[in-house]
């Protein structure tokens, strides 16, 4: 199966873990407390950070193309993140950790209207753990961005809008209105609407003990195309990324998946599993998946400040620096 596949499909899982927050057994009253519940730890006005732990015990691809994949999400691998939103200032913040191929990478940055602020300590230090594993094949590329890893000298580096827009695959997907997207997404979470969604869903998917409500969720039990459908609704994802991602999964079958999520509205936390395998008929490839996560909401401790200009590298910087310096390298040589 094709990597960019596998990737999407990586999102299908994420998709499903979500989405079974959306759905949980026993009794109508265990349905409505995890709507409600599921409701309230989205509510952008009462928490605007958390605590987001993805830990892969197994993530196995069976197929052609497979062993890299595999390599980088061993057992081990995973994300840990701690993500603030200020929403009056439109600041997003993410700091934290990413578990690859048994090495583990500090990641952190901030999203605003200008673009992408990124930790240059982190850039380099990715780069350096990493760059053993360049092919020499890709020489002067190779040359260049590591003149421009060099050059950086200030505290973050910025990927500014223009940039971003720049690559986009439609005009439709700028910048400005995907933070917009992150910033609307929780607010427009509403009970009327997970109650029209969700009616179909049977009350013995649902149990109830104490402040945590718990659903049990097959992936046999829901088409894959109706299940992004429903989480492009709940969560905002933009059309043109919804029906990329059906078009990519249309051949991947869910059936033999095992959810379990938790919601405990009282500890803010929302915990959860999957285990069982996906398959793709068509390229005969298929995946073990064995996926915790474990979320708890909050409120951040401080309001996150835009870098200042004094402390950020633009790539236009970065660019005619490493220029300057192969110059003068090779002026000396």
């Amino acid at each position: 199966m094709k990597k960019k596949t596998w990737i999407s499909l990586g999102l299908v899982v994420l998709s499903v873990l979500t989405l079974s927050a959306c759905s949980t057994k026993n009794s109508d009253e265990a349905k409505k407390a995890f709507i409600s519940d599921t409701v309230a730890l989205n509510n952008s006005k009462e928490y605007n950070s958390q605590n987001v732990k993805i830990a892969v015990n197994e993530f196995k691809v069976h197929g052609d193309d497979s062993s890299e994949f595999n390599q980088l999400f061993s057992k081990g691998a995973g994300f840990d993140f701690n993500i603030g939103l200020d929403k009056t200032n439109e600041l997003a913040v993410i700091e934290g950790k990413i578990s690859l191929a048994k090495k583990d990478y500090d990641l952190g940055l901030m999203m605003s209207q200008k673009g992408i602020y990124i930790s240059s300590s982190d850039i380099k230090s990715l780069y350096n753990n990493n760059k053993a594993m360049i092919p020499s094949s890709a020489g002067d590329a190779t040359t260049i961005y590591g003149a421009m890893i060099d050059s950086l000298d200030k505290s973050y580096l910025l990927i500014d809008s223009q940039t971003i827009d720049s690559s986009a695959q439609s005009s439709k997907d700028n910048w400005e209105s995907t933070l917009k997207q992150l910033f609307e997404s929780t607010s427009k979470m509403s009970e009327a609407d997970l109650e029209k969604q969700y009616k179909e869903i049977p009350n013995s998917d649902f149990t109830k003990s104490g402040d945590k409500v718990t659903v049990n969720f097959s992936g046999k039990d829901i088409e894959l195309k109706d299940l992004i459908d429903n989480l492009s609704t709940t969560y905002s994802i933009p059309k043109e990324q919804k029906e990329q991602l059906i078009k990519e999964s249309k051949n991947v079958d869910i059936s033999k998946l095992s959810i379990k999520l938790t919601v405990d509205k009282k500890a803010h936390k929302m915990t959860g599993g999957m285990t069982g395998s996906i398959s793709n008929k068509k390229e005969k490839t298929s995946a073990d998946i064995d996926i915790s996560l474990a979320s708890t909401r909050g409120k951040l401790k401080e309001t996150p400040k835009e870098p200042a200009s004094a402390d950020v590298n633009t790539l236009e910087e970065l660019q005619n620096a490493a220029i300057k310096k192969l110059m003068t390298q090779a002026s000396a040589a």
